[in-house]
């Protein structure tokens, strides 16, 4: 599913997502979960994409997601700063992109790892699993420079 289906619901969901995403668990469900549902005069998109936020496999998705765009984030706009310059970039082109290839293959994830050891608990198998899922999120991003 991820970020990129959410960010289908317009400006509503752009502006609201980050409050949902830090606020409080209790908060969220006692506020704003019952807000969407009683709120008929919202845009159908937005409020389906955003009560799809608290069914729990898709919040525990988004959580891990965001996690991961969190650590890949930085290398990406490294890059991008790099990319955007005015100098004979030419020749060092490939190798900026083969280290942002080295980085979010071999890279630590930490913010991804502890959202996946917090989701998983103690089963090995999924924190893998959701390790896994949060990597190849990011590969569309990678893509997208080649």
């Amino acid at each position: 599913m991820g970020v990129w289906k959410l960010n289908r619901g317009g400006l509503f969901l752009s502006v609201l997502l980050p409050f949902i995403t830090a606020a409080p668990e209790p908060v969220v469900s006692m506020c704003v979960e019952p807000f969407l549902r009683e709120n008929d005069n919202l845009s159908p998109v937005c409020r389906a994409s955003l009560l799809e936020i608290f069914d729990p496999a898709t919040a525990r998705d988004l959580d891990i997601e965001l996690a991961a765009m969190i650590d890949a984030g930085k290398h990406f706009v490294q890059a991008t700063y790099y990319l955007e310059g005015d100098g004979p970039l030419v020749f060092t082109c490939y190798e900026h992109l083969s280290a942002l290839a080295h980085a979010i293959a071999i890279e630590s994830y930490p913010n991804t790892e502890a959202k996946a050891r917090q989701h998983a608990g103690r089963n090995m198998a999924l924190y893998n699993q959701l390790v896994a899922q949060a990597k190849a999120r990011i590969n569309p991003g990678f893509r997208f420079y080649r």
